[in-house]
């Protein structure tokens, strides 16, 4: 779709980074290191469209979402290997 092409190039430039299409349709999308770095950018994306500096395909209005991806929880650690048995002291033989 030309007018979603646009609008992902309209994205990287106004956001300054890589700019993602789903293979399945039209959801455009981008990684932060944070969520307060996502909010900031979909504020930042209401601000473009309500201004004028960003125009959309379509007649709706977009949704603009900031989210975190959960990662996977640590593995936990092996349990610590049991110290080796004592052996008893042999005795030792005088020549």
């Amino acid at each position: 779709m030309p007018a979603l092409t646009a609008m992902r190039r309209s994205l990287l430039r106004l956001l300054g980074r890589p700019i993602g299409q789903s293979g399945s349709g039209p959801t455009l999308w981008a990684l932060y290191p944070s969520g307060e770095a996502a909010g900031e950018a979909a504020a930042d994306v209401r601000a473009a469209l309500s201004d004028g500096r960003l125009t959309i395909p379509g007649d709706g209005l977009p949704s603009i979402l900031a989210t975190t991806i959960a990662a996977a929880p640590a593995a936990a650690a092996p349990p610590a290997a049991a110290p080796p048995a004592a052996q008893p002291a042999r005795p030792t033989e005088e020549p």
